[in-house]
């Protein structure tokens, strides 16, 4: 693989054994124009409803349950909700690892997970668990 630089355009190219790529400078950042690398453009434009065509009812509906799972346990990531099913600390799961996995496909990570809005900004102290009048 081979680099070249131009300072007239303020670019880079790398050139490969399949084609050369160009990034261009914007600002800070160099772009590159990676449309022709893209294969499958459908994969990308599926709507959930598409996604669930793929899979038998039943393992939708037990996407569905692991969905309900992940919201009740307030958003963790794929794996730590992995972790949580496989370390047994939830007793009587109805769910499986492969139920995770599967919801993460069909329906993608939530939102709430990627956003960070999965813990409250207030925390909780002792002096705010009792009444001072009952204490005096």
């Amino acid at each position: 693989m081979k680099l070249t630089y131009d300072s007239a355009k303020e670019s880079f190219t790398v050139h490969t054994t399949m084609r050369d790529i160009e990034f261009i400078q914007r600002g800070d950042l160099y772009l590159a124009d990676f449309r022709d690398h893209v294969i499958n453009r459908a994969i990308s434009a599926m709507t959930t409803k598409d996604r669930e065509v793929l899979f038998e009812k039943a393992v939708v509906k037990k996407a569905q349950q692991a969905g309900t799972f992940i919201k009740n346990t307030g958003y963790p990531s794929e794996q730590a909700a992995i972790s949580l099913i496989r370390s047994g600390n939830i007793n009587n799961a109805p769910i499986e690892v492969q139920d995770i996995k599967n919801n993460v496909e069909i329906y993608g990570t939530p939102i709430a997970a990627i956003r960070g809005r999965t813990t409250q900004d207030r925390h909780v102290t002792r002096r705010d668990t009792f009444d001072t009048g009952l204490k005096e």
